[in-house]
């Protein structure tokens, strides 16, 4: 991952507002990419050794360093406090992309820098909320995040979304009673690195977990191609796990306020244009909880770039504007997932299946259409013209187009 842009290019630009646009306007994740410090050699040191996609290193590593900082480090934000713990799920088709691999390298670092950072992936309730009370912090690996849903399902985890839900803003104190026990948690931080073919995860996803913001509160980073393959993987090298476990440890020593004013004005100018450009989307209410973690993973990768490359506590504009053209990456998958792949109730599913369809085959005809839906024809002439009222989709001579939204 061969950085692309430099701190140089970032801080020539004019004006605060410039250098927003041009981040929006043209997110680029070679502008994301780590230049040195624990990022940039532990994307180095998984690279050589897997054929996933790059990006998912990053991410990755992001993900270790939060569960290492835990509540170490802070942003204060009006009366709370914004730590860098993270839920993360890598997505992609298939199992060619190596999403388990990817967990299982980041896991294996982090064991031998503090496994008491590792959360069990099977539980109960009761057994979870045991563990969390003597171990508060650390990071959940779920190499199938589908999975994790329907366990999550079952009778006796009722109520288990709603326990991480709560966990997930960190607060000072937590509690539940459960069977008549009563389980206390001091300062929580928890964080979570899953994976999951998009298709197993959409068929385990339910209305009230996008609703209730069990699902707005996880940050989704895509994958849709591989620029690489490799057959059999090399032996890692020793000396550079060494190093990564070395900067992980030296991370941890890290503690304190972290101080924004170097980015504050230009957090602001974005944060203004972010919330301007969800206003003008036409699904406002069902994006507007992720829009609003969005804003805040933005502080919370600042904050792990920062201490990955500076180790210190005062964050540089440089480091933002990783986050921000991250962050600004991340909303483009949102908005599909929201508009095109979260979809509930009958009428919605079947809207999604015709225009799945003629995205895939533009310029189909009625008669093709008709037989790839399945459906009967007098309820397929109500949903085709459901999605040309929408705006979705148009006729020309008996055959079928998609309108493309620049939304």
């Amino acid at each position: 991952m061969a950085s692309i842009h430099t701190k140089n290019k970032l801080e020539d630009h004019l004006n605060w507002k410039e250098k927003i646009l041009s981040v929006i306007n043209a997110p680029d994740l070679g502008m994301a990419e780590p230049e040195r410090g624990f990022l940039r050699d532990y994307c180095d040191y998984a690279s050589e050794l897997t054929d996933a996609p790059e990006h998912y290193h990053l991410f990755v590593g992001l993900g270790l360093l939060s569960a290492v900082l835990g509540r170490n480090v802070y942003i204060p934000f009006g009366a709370q406090k914004i730590f860098p713990n993270l839920w993360l799920i890598l997505l992609a088709p298939s199992s060619v992309f190596r999403k388990s691999t990817c967990i299982s390298m980041g896991r294996r670092i982090l064991h031998r820098v503090d496994s008491s950072l590792i959360l069990p992936n099977e539980f109960t309730p009761e057994s979870l909320l045991a563990g969390l009370s003597t171990n508060p912090r650390g990071i959940f690996f779920w190499s199938e995040f589908g999975g994790a849903l329907s366990c999550f399902d079952r009778s006796y985890m009722v109520g288990m979304k709603e326990t991480l839900t709560d966990l997930y803003d960190c607060p000072p104190s937590y509690t539940r009673k459960l069977k008549g026990e009563e389980f206390v948690i001091e300062d929580p931080c928890l964080s979570i690195l899953a994976g999951t073919a998009m298709d197993w995860f959409l068929s385990k996803c339910k209305e009230g977990d996008v609703k209730g913001g069990f699902l707005a509160r996880f940050v989704y980073v895509p994958a849709f191609e591989k620029t690489k393959s490799i057959a059999i993987p090399p032996k890692p090298d020793p000396g550079v796990a060494a190093k990564l476990i070395r900067e992980l440890q030296e991370v941890r020593e890290i503690e304190g306020e972290i101080n924004i004013d170097l980015i504050k004005q230009c957090y602001e100018e974005w944060h203004l244009a972010h919330e301007s450009e969800l206003r003008e989307e036409n699904n406002v209410e069902s994006l507007s909880g992720f829009w609003s973690r969005l804003e805040i993973y933005a502080l919370k990768f600042a904050m792990l770039y920062h201490v990955s490359e500076e180790k210190n506590l005062q964050i540089s504009t440089f480091s933002l504007f990783k986050a921000i053209d991250l962050v600004e990456l991340l909303k483009k998958n949102v908005r599909s997932m929201v508009k095109e792949q979260w979809v509930f109730g009958q009428d919605a599913k079947e809207k999604q299946k015709l225009l799945k369809i003629i995205r895939n085959k533009a310029g189909i005809t009625r008669r093709k259409l008709l037989q790839n839906s399945n459906m009967l024809a007098k309820r397929f002439d109500v949903i085709v013209g459901t999605l040309k009222q929408e705006g979705n989709i148009q006729e020309e001579k008996g055959r079928y187009y998609p309108i493309v939204s620049n939304g």
